[in-house]
């Protein structure tokens, strides 16, 4: 499959965004939003996000350090996978809340919607 055909494609395919934040082991806050943010498991509670190998924040995710995602679910780096451009993260979800109303941003076609 052409690399551009499936851009345009998943440019129409619209989906929640996450704000991602961690910190590296020097202190340095990252932050960043992601599509490709799931729950993984219920038992134990874990979360998969995928982060692009060039992103500001990629190196701060390592296994043992922590991360939190909107919605406030803190979690820590269990596993780490590369693939190809890409690094998959797996958090093990340590603490979460919530507020009583939802607030979910949403990504399409190369923007945010209202």
């Amino acid at each position: 499959m052409p690399k551009e055909q499936f851009l345009i494609a998943m440019r129409f395919l619209a989906s929640s965004v996450s704000v991602i934040s961690a910190k590296n082991s020097s202190g340095s806050l990252f932050a960043m939003t992601a599509s490709s943010v799931t729950s993984l498991t219920m038992d134990p509670p874990s979360i998969l996000v995928c982060v692009n190998n060039g992103a500001t924040i990629h190196d701060a995710l390592t296994k043992g350090e922590n991360l939190c995602i909107k919605a406030n679910i803190f979690c820590k780096v269990d596993e780490t996978f590369a693939y190809h451009t890409h690094k998959i993260v797996i958090g093990s979800v340590t603490h979460s809340q919530s507020a009583d109303t939802f607030n979910t941003l949403m990504y399409a076609d190369g923007g945010y919607l209202d």
